[in-house]
């Protein structure tokens, strides 16, 4: 999965592009940040440090959630544990955890 600058996230499978993924969210994902998935996970994590969110979306193309993180105004990195229930965040240069 990759992403450009306004807003597109795009699969890509042995370098050929297979799908543009559409979200239908409020508000709309303008500059998609950092994306965080592999083969074993259900979910695609998106870092939208822009709104201050993390979206995450079902590799179906399904929304399953929007975390905002208002107070978190440096967000540069996302990471999910393995069995998804916890995204660790860099906002500057302090880590931070939150449950889901």
């Amino acid at each position: 999965y990759i992403s450009n600058a306004t807003g597109g996230v795009f699969q890509y499978s042995q370098g050929k592009k297979v799908k543009d993924l559409k979200f239908d969210i409020a508000p709309p994902l303008s500059q998609a940040g950092q994306i965080f998935t592999s083969e074993s996970l259900k979910n695609l994590y998106i870092l939208d440090s822009q709104n201050t969110r993390i979206i995450s979306y079902n590799k179906a193309d399904n929304l399953i959630k929007q975390f905002s993180v208002p107070e978190l105004k440096n967000l540069r990195d996302l990471w999910v544990d393995s069995d998804e229930q916890t995204i660790y965040l860099l906002n500057g240069l302090e880590v931070h955890r939150i449950r889901i």
